[in-house]
């Protein structure tokens, strides 16, 4: 079981996916989602297992849809009530809230 601090950052990581797949408004691998959250406000080592389990949370609170590319590759891409997540006007258990963040 995880501490309050650690649930908080993996909160706040799913926050910062959603955020960037709004951004871009594409769909984003994994691997390439881990690259992003390095360069954005999580400085801290994101391995791929840990966007392949944030890509999955995302998913089943409706808010990215994936999809496996080539066995290999987990693609995720943003909904609607994912973007509404990612601007704050929408809450969901286990994603920070946008407008905490700012």
């Amino acid at each position: 079981m995880s501490t309050p601090i650690e649930r908080a950052m993996i909160a706040s990581r799913r926050l910062g996916v959603l955020q960037i797949l709004a951004e871009v408004r594409a769909t984003v691998p994994d691997v390439a989602m881990m690259h992003a959250l390095h360069a954005s406000s999580h400085r801290v080592r994101v391995d791929r297992e840990a966007v392949r389990a944030d890509y999955k949370f995302l998913e089943e609170v409706m808010c990215v849809s994936t999809e496996l590319v080539d066995d290999r590759v987990l693609e995720a891409t943003i909904t609607a009530r994912g973007a509404l997540v990612a601007q704050g006007n929408l809450k969901v258990d286990g994603i920070a809230d946008a407008l905490l963040e700012r």
